[in-house]
């Protein structure tokens, strides 16, 4: 089964790797159940609040800064590393519009790298899923920026594009 499940509770991974010469682990998407729906599940308790994709990519780019020394930081592309910017994660309730490619990362006008995580969330207790299958209900899918892909990209390894990807709906911070 493509889905994360509720009982059991399961989740999903999937990783999509790039093409030589970059090639390479880039991206992580999992796919996992909504807080509501733990909570309606397993009871009050079971989830804590709503997370956002984006956060986990914030993580991952702090996590792969504290893998270079004070030195190597200053030869990295992007003001040393410094000049990275997390948009607002695009969120969509549409199934194929989540797994289309686009640009985990690119350089903006601004000459800063942009990280994008896209998303797609169904809440289980929201109302205009109620009379869809329970399996497309209470979901939560992201797409992450793979740790080494990101470290390749900051080390001038991988060089991204300049074009953002067309906004999917209305952004969430």
């Amino acid at each position: 089964m493509s889905k994360a499940t509720i009982r059991p509770l399961s989740t999903r991974q999937y990783n999509r790797y790039g093409d030589a010469p970059s090639g390479g682990l880039q991206q992580i998407s999992c796919k996992m159940k909504t807080a509501d729906h733990l909570r309606t599940e397993y009871g009050a308790d079971a989830a804590g609040r709503e997370g956002l994709c984006a956060d986990v990519n914030r993580r991952t780019y702090a996590n792969v800064l504290r893998t270079f020394s004070a030195g190597q930081r200053l030869a990295l592309r992007f003001g040393s590393g410094r000049a990275v910017v997390f948009d607002a994660e695009q969120v969509t309730t549409n199934g194929r519009e989540w797994v289309a490619p686009y640009p985990l990362a690119w350089q903006g006008a601004d000459g800063k790298l942009h990280v994008l995580a896209k998303a797609q969330r169904n809440d289980w207790l929201d109302q205009r899923w109620v009379d869809a299958p329970p399996q497309f209900r209470g979901t939560r899918y992201c797409h992450f920026i793979a740790p080494d892909y990101l470290r390749r990209i900051l080390l001038g390894e991988v060089t991204v594009g300049t074009e953002p990807p067309p906004p999917l709906g209305p952004p969430i911070r």
